[in-house]
């Protein structure tokens, strides 16, 4: 039988090497290795296997610069009990960028440009995972002996609705631009008489939105900033254009933000303020030493232990500590690395996580 996981945040700060002493001479964001019953730095891995460690952080809470807490691993940790091992590195938002070229524009013709949009929060919002937006427009019929339709007011008004959109134009960008040359137009009037019949090409980027978070918090944790959008280009354009995805979308990950969801979920089980407990007077504030401007590196050790119940019941019990390093922090991390390694295996290359 299994219980359910569980895990705990120590968020690093400093670029500080180890604790070689105590947890209580532990400074403010410094993290340290310590024997569980000797509670003293430990190196080795014999003394690992001989009495379990456990893992500290010093936190400054009243940050006055002097540590007067501790936050730590849950239970001690045998290297026998290991599981896994792994680091996630911090990687930075990527903007999606998409150009739709070589269209062909005809009189009294409804056009229309379809936008997927598309992440958690609008199941809660709406209950979808994506919403639509259109953009559209319909040419002029066609008078006399004119040969081009109305192209400079079509291209206008798809630029007018994503920029008039208080919405889309949070995170959406759009740009014409020359087919031959790429170059951004900046006189859609003097481009269209001088290439009579052309169309321009679109190029819409997707960047990170600057929205709010939603008021939910714990439906928060599962809703990443980042919005995907899907272009279709539909009515009107069903036999003619190209739309070519030239650089895809990058979720960003390991940031402040993130690793503050984290603490925040943990400290429903570390004795913490958290989202599982209430108080006489309302609300205390949560404790996140983690910094939501930071990036980080988070190195995660993974161990089970087994504990015996009635009717001689074996339960899996899967505990998680999260080591969230600041991105760039290499005196932190490798001290890290090489002493987990050392204490689980024997060898501070023993384990091999990713190198971030």
């Amino acid at each position: 039988m299994r219980n359910l996981p569980r895990f705990n945040v120590l968020p690093t700060k400093g670029n500080q090497g180890l604790g070689t002493q105590s947890p209580s001479d532990l400074l403010p964001g410094q993290i340290g290795f310590f024997g569980a019953e000797t509670n003293t730095a430990i190196t080795t891995h014999e003394e690992a296997k001989a009495q379990g460690f456990y893992i500290a952080l010093g936190v400054d809470k009243d940050e006055d610069g002097v540590t007067d807490d501790i936050r730590k691993s849950y239970r001690k940790i045998y290297p026998k009990e290991f599981v896994a091992y792994t680091q996630k590195c911090y990687t930075p938002f990527q903007s999606k960028i998409v150009l739709f070229s070589d269209c062909a524009i005809d009189f009294d013709t409804e056009y229309a440009i379809k936008l997927s949009l598309n992440n958690p929060i609008y199941k809660l919002e709406e209950g979808m995972g994506y919403r639509i937006e259109l953009l559209t427009y319909t040419t002029e019929k066609q008078i006399g002996s004119a040969t081009d339709p109305d192209i400079e007011r079509m291209y206008n008004s798809f630029v007018s609705q994503i920029r008039n959109n208080k919405y889309l134009n949070n995170f959406i960008e759009i740009e014409l631009q020359d087919p031959s040359t790429h170059a951004v137009i900046t006189d859609l009037a003097t481009w269209v008489a001088s290439n009579p019949g052309a169309a321009p090409d679109i190029q819409f980027t997707v960047n990170k939105p600057t929205i709010a978070q939603p008021v939910d918090e714990l439906y928060r944790f599962y809703t990443p900033i980042e919005i995907d959008v899907d272009f279709y280009f539909i009515k009107g354009f069903e036999s003619n254009g190209t739309t070519t995805v030239t650089q895809d979308l990058v979720y960003e990950s390991a940031t402040g933000r993130y690793v503050q969801d984290l603490e925040r979920q943990a400290s429903g089980w570390n004795g913490e303020t958290g989202p599982y407990r209430e108080y006489n007077f309302g609300p205390k504030k949560e404790l996140y030493l983690s910094k939501k401007t930071e990036s980080y590196s988070l190195v995660t050790l993974d161990y089970r232990f087994v504990s015996e119940g009635g009717y001689n019941h074996h339960y899996k019990n899967d505990i998680s500590v999260i080591i969230a390093i600041p991105d760039g922090d290499t005196v932190t991390s490798q001290a890290v690395k090489d002493t987990i390694g050392t204490l689980i295996t024997g060898s501070a290359n023993g384990l091999t996580p990713t190198t971030c």
